[in-house]
């Protein structure tokens, strides 16, 4: 199959004067085309152009067959005027060239959510989205995060994990790709003008580790008027190859081909993370609390957490695997941060429980006082002169530097001891009060007072 002739739209090109396209594995695919066009279609173009405009480009073979050669929208277009002729240049770019058009952040935190379905969702964003998927990924055995990328960038990272390619489709309008590399039965190469072998010994040392053999470090360059395309699987000198890269270029009233053949283990790539993460927090609120662990909502998740949650570890202050150390968990609705210590954005964890809107504002307003406290309203209080251990509702342990330890209670304060209970006055008295009686009983032995003194006992000695 090879193109004898090139027909466009939307603008309709009287003599063609370049043509040239290129498309590699994980890149977008774009073109350049320059012809003369007339007056007329001059003005219709200029009115019509948009940046959701299309642009075809057929080719027709030796049967006069119609086939697609590239599809892309228009990233830029000029018209050159000279006398009365026009020469129009359009540079076009592949749909995926959209989805590299702004950064987003999203959440996938469930380990069983599968690469297709986070693929499938992100391209059903765009206009005639189309994923395909060429390899079976499977799940995404952890969580997955896309921080400051874009859409492109994501797909082709998660694509890596998978030692795989993302292919992007030259043949149609819309944002469609492939993920990977489909199985299919290749068409042999028979005509071409001329070949080369390329050793590709450095990206073997490189890639060894994922699945390269030294014989995938072969490769071959063919110019030919044969028509592939990006992703094709190719039988060539008695081998099977993937057309990893497609050049096109008009030549002499003749479209030629130059592909680079690669083997399956050439295409694998070596998994690697996102190094912007690395340090970066995300603002979450805390949804469930068991033992140290939390689930979150994370308010800057683009996708709506529809992938739903994972149980989170909590930072504490100090923690040891023997059990010790501080156990102080945040609340349902506390606001904290999810934070990532490295590129790997399943190592994530669960930190600082910010104050936000505080109901009480006065409670945090002075530096010079530190403090503990539940949402019950239990608080130890650590002031510059005291320690208050206090419910706040009517009970209180104060130690106070220049007075000493006051306990006081709305209610009963008991003390029990197996052994001694002594209380001692170092150089003054002790002094005890009721409104009602003051009680000492040891055994059958009882000193009470209450309006009168009545001693009770055995045996009574009076001194």
């Amino acid at each position: 199959m090879r193109a004898v002739r090139i027909e466009t739209s939307p603008f309709q090109i009287l003599s063609l004067v370049e043509f040239e396209s290129i498309l590699k594995k994980n890149q977008h695919g774009c073109a350049k085309i320059s012809g003369y066009i007339s007056a007329e279609e001059k003005n219709r173009i200029m009115a019509m152009i948009s940046e959701e405009t299309w642009a075809h480009i057929w080719f027709y073979d030796e049967t006069e067959g119609k086939n697609i050669l590239f599809c892309g929208y228009i990233e830029d277009l000029r018209i050159h005027a000279e006398a009365d002729t026009f020469l129009l240049t359009a540079l076009l770019k592949t749909g995926t060239g959209k989805m590299d058009m702004g950064e987003r952040i999203g959440v996938y935190q469930n380990a069983s959510t599968s690469y297709q379905k986070i693929l499938e969702t992100i391209v059903q964003g765009y206009t005639d989205g189309k994923l395909l998927m060429g390899t079976e990924a499977g799940n995404i055995g952890k969580m997955v995060v896309q921080y400051k990328e874009t859409d492109w960038e994501f797909a082709k990272r998660l694509a890596a994990q998978k030692n795989t390619v993302l292919m992007a489709n030259e043949k149609s309008a819309g944002v469609k790709y492939t993920f990977g590399i489909i199985e299919e039965a290749g068409r042999e190469l028979l005509s071409y003008e001329s070949y080369s072998i390329v050793n590709l010994i450095g990206e073997y040392q490189i890639k060894k580790n994922c699945g390269m053999t030294e014989s995938d470090a072969v490769a071959y360059k063919v110019k030919t008027r044969e028509i592939f395309y990006l992703g094709d699987a190719v039988c060539f000198l008695g081998k099977n190859y993937v057309v990893g890269e497609v050049e096109r270029k008009w030549e002499g009233n003749e479209i030629y081909n130059y592909y680079l053949l690669e083997t399956k283990g050439e295409l694998r790539q070596m998994p690697y993370g996102n190094k912007k993460i690395i340090g970066a927090s995300l603002k979450g609120n805390v949804t469930s609390v068991k033992k140290d662990t939390v689930k979150v909502v994370l308010m800057e998740d683009e996708t709506g957490g529809w992938a739903g949650q994972k149980w989170f570890a909590y930072s504490t202050i100090y923690s040891s695997p023997d059990g010790t150390g501080w156990y102080c968990m945040p609340e349902k609705g506390d606001s904290v941060r999810l934070y990532f210590p490295n590129e790997n954005e399943a190592e994530a964890y669960v930190n600082s429980s910010v104050n936000e809107q505080s109901s009480n504002s006065s409670a945090r307003s002075n530096p010079d006082e530190k403090s503990i406290k539940n949402k019950q309203g239990k608080e130890v209080l650590f002031q510059p002169d005291r320690l208050i251990l206090t419910n706040n509702n009517g009970m209180s342990v104060k130690i106070i530097d220049d007075e000493g330890i006051i306990i006081e209670s709305d209610k009963s304060i008991t003390i029990r001891a197996k052994e001694n209970i002594g209380i001692i006055s170092m150089e003054q008295g002790v002094e005890m009060s009721a409104p009602e009686k003051i009680a000492f009983q040891q055994g059958n032995t009882m000193l009470e007072l209450a309006d009168d003194i009545n001693v009770q006992g055995g045996r009574v000695n009076m001194q």
